[in-house]
């Protein structure tokens, strides 16, 4: 199993899960956006010391056993803290690996089926899990959720950013870049694994 060494990574998004969280980060020697786990490849605990804005010198190596979506996914064995990442310096990196101006129906390579929620399935798979992306359209705040104010404006997003959802703008205008991600496969009980589309945070 290849194991990479990198002086700069910076942590990306906190995204809350149910016994845990889940923290992305890029990569900038590696030139590589990954999902930081354990040296186990196990969960993260809410007291995992990734912040948003952190940058850190880490040893890490992809999981050994991936599981879809989760193209991202690694096992950090060494981990240590470098300083706070420039704001200017984070604002364009972001804006590096940002796709603009997409519709919905065009994030994760097109490969979104839409119910009220979008999600994919087993057997068309994107080959990653994270995507930073500006819309055309606004999304408006709806409970938990974020719902289109474009055509089709039925579709909404699960937010699930560890920062609460009230301290986010009640609307989201086109051109703010948005971080979305997939959650883990599902069945909702009718014998269809689904991967929900998210919004873990916004930039």
């Amino acid at each position: 199993m290849m194991s990479f060494r990198s002086d700069f990574v910076v942590i990306m998004t906190r995204t809350a899960m149910s016994g845990g969280i889940c923290v992305g980060a890029y990569d900038v020697v590696n030139e590589k956006m990954i999902r930081l786990l354990d040296n186990r490849a196990g969960r993260l605990t809410a007291d995992a010391p990734y912040q948003i804005g952190e940058v850190y010198s880490m040893v890490y190596a992809e999981r050994y056993n991936l599981i879809p979506p989760h193209a991202e996914d690694v096992a950090v064995y060494e981990a240590e803290y470098r300083g706070e990442c420039p704001d200017d310096y984070f604002d364009g990196l972001v804006n590096d690996v940002t796709v603009f101006s997409v519709r919905l129906s065009e994030l994760f390579d097109g490969k979104l089926h839409w119910e009220s929620s979008g999600f994919i399935l087993e057997d068309d798979l994107p080959g990653y899990s994270v995507q930073i992306a500006t819309l055309q359209h606004p999304l408006m705040r709806d409970d938990d959720y974020f719902r289109s104010l474009g055509l089709g404006g039925r579709k909404r997003i699960k937010y699930v950013g560890e920062k609460p959802i009230r301290y986010l703008p009640m609307i989201i205008q086109p051109g703010v870049k948005i971080r979305f991600s997939l959650a883990r496969f599902w069945d909702k009980g009718d014998g269809v694994k689904r991967a929900y589309l998210q919004i873990s945070g916004i930039y």
